[in-house]
C-alpha cells in the first residue's frame, strides 16, 4: 500500500524503493537502539507503543498532502521512527507472556491473516493510486492499534516469565550478541531486504503481467 501511495505521489520504482528503505532503516535503528541499550526495559510499553503509533500516524497524514519527494522521504523516516518505537514496545511486552512462543506466533499469524483478508478484499479498490486515501487510512489504523495497545501491562519493573527451565537457569548477564544472536540479526536483515524488494517492485511486476494494483495486492 505504501508503495502504491508513493507511486501516486509521482515516484518511480527507484524512488519508491529508496523511500521505503529509509523507513525501514529508521525502524531498525530505533529497535536496535532501544533493545541494545536496555532502554526499552525502563519505558512504559503502553506509552511507548501509543507514542510510536501517533508519531507514525502524524507523519502519514502529512505525507497525504505532500508532493515534494524530499519531504516525503523525511516523512517516511519519521514513520519508521514511530514504527520502531511501537514495535519495540509491543515485542518487549510479548516477552512477558507465560508462553512467549505462542504469543509471538499468534501475533505473526494474525497479522498475515488480517493482511490477506483486507488486501484481498474489494474494500481497498477505492484507494487504488490514491495518495491521500492510503496514507490517511493507514494512519487511522495506527491510531486504533495504539489505543488498543493501552490494554498492555505497564511492565517497568517486572521480569519476563522464563520460557523453559533451560532459559531460567542461564546467567542473567549472558550476552545476546554472541554468534547465534548476530546470525539471527543478519538473517532477519536479509529477510527484510528481500521482502522490501518484493513490496517495491510487486506493482510493476503485476502491471507487466496484466494485473491491476488490487490484483497485485
Amino acid at each position: 500500500l505504501l508503495a502504491d501511495a508513493l507511486e501516486a505521489a509521482g515516484l518511480d520504482n527507484t524512488g519508491i524503493g529508496a523511500h521505503l528503505t529509509a523507513l525501514h532503516l529508521a525502524q531498525v535503528v530505533v529497535i536496535f537502539g532501544l533493545a541494545g541499550s536496555g532502554l526499552i526495559a525502563r519505558l512504559d510499553r503502553r506509552a511507548a507503543g501509543l507514542a510510536g503509533c501517533l508519531l507514525s500516524a502524524a507523519a502519514l497524514c502529512a505525507a497525504a498532502v505532500t508532493t515534494s519527494s524530499q519531504l516525503l522521504a523525511l516523512e517516511m523516516i519519521v514513520v519508521g521512527l514511530g514504527a520502531g518505537l511501537a514495535y519495540a514496545g509491543g515485542a518487549s511486552a510479548l516477552s512477558f507472556a507465560h508462553d512467549t512462543e505462542r504469543a509471538y506466533s499468534i501475533v505473526t499469524i494474525a497479522s498475515i491473516a488480517i493482511g490477506a483478508v483486507v488486501l484481498g478484499g474489494t474494500a481497498l479498490v477505492p484507494v487504488d493510486h490514491n495518495q491521500a486515501g492510503v496514507f490517511v487510512g493507514i494512519a487511522v489504523v495506527l491510531v486504533v492499534l495504539g489505543l488498543a495497545g493501552m490494554r498492555l501491562p505497564h511492565l517497568t519493573t517486572e521480569r519476563p516469565h522464563p520460557r523453559d527451565p533451560l532459559v531460567a537457569d542461564r546467567p542473567a548477564d549472558r550476552s545476546w550478541l554472541g554468534a547465534p544472536g548476530v546470525a539471527l540479526i543478519v538473517g532477519y536483515f536479509l529477510l527484510n531486504v528481500g521482502i522490501l524488494a518484493v513490496w517495491t517492485f510487486s506493482g510493476s511486476i503485476g502491471q507487466a503481467a496484466g494485473m491491476t494494483s488490487a490484483q497485485s495486492w
